[in-house]
């Protein structure tokens, strides 16, 4: 609730960036032309074939639970227990200008999101057990 309540006005209003109004228009998804062919091949699978659909605030909704999901893992990782304060703890995942600014893009900000919490998934599972399975798989989370 408190990511929701954090970026209900960038859910209500917030203008497409050019990118996303040309995929929104034609669905071309472009992003092999900037270096990422990957993310092309993903949104394709995802999105169920070509052309891409625009279905905001889907993504940002998703986005918000994934944030919350990993602010909840980092809090209790940490020992914090009360529900107000893992709400807090989670919000500088959302409710900072790099955050809001990744959010507002109406097709990466799910992808952003989900590349946010490998990072943050491998740094807890380092800090849990740092044996040669565990720095494996935290290396391949940050891939």
């Amino acid at each position: 609730m408190a990511g929701l309540i954090t970026l209900l006005p960038l859910i209500l209003r917030v203008d497409l960036y050019f990118d996303d109004l040309e995929r929104a228009m034609d669905g071309r998804l472009s992003w092999v032309h900037v270096g990422r062919p990957g993310a092309d091949i993903l949104v394709e699978w995802l999105n169920f074939a070509r052309p891409a659909t625009a279905v905001s605030p889907l993504y940002t909704l998703l986005t918000i639970a994934v944030l919350s999901d990993v602010g909840v893992v980092c809090a209790g990782a940490y020992g914090v227990r009360s529900p107000l304060w893992t709400a807090l703890a989670s919000l500088p995942l959302m409710a900072q200008p790099y955050a809001l600014q990744a959010l507002s893009y109406g097709f990466d900000s799910l992808f952003m999101a989900v590349s946010l919490a490998c990072a943050v998934t491998a740094v807890l599972l380092v800090n849990l057990n740092c044996n040669w399975r565990v720095v494996g798989g935290a290396w391949i989370l940050q891939l």
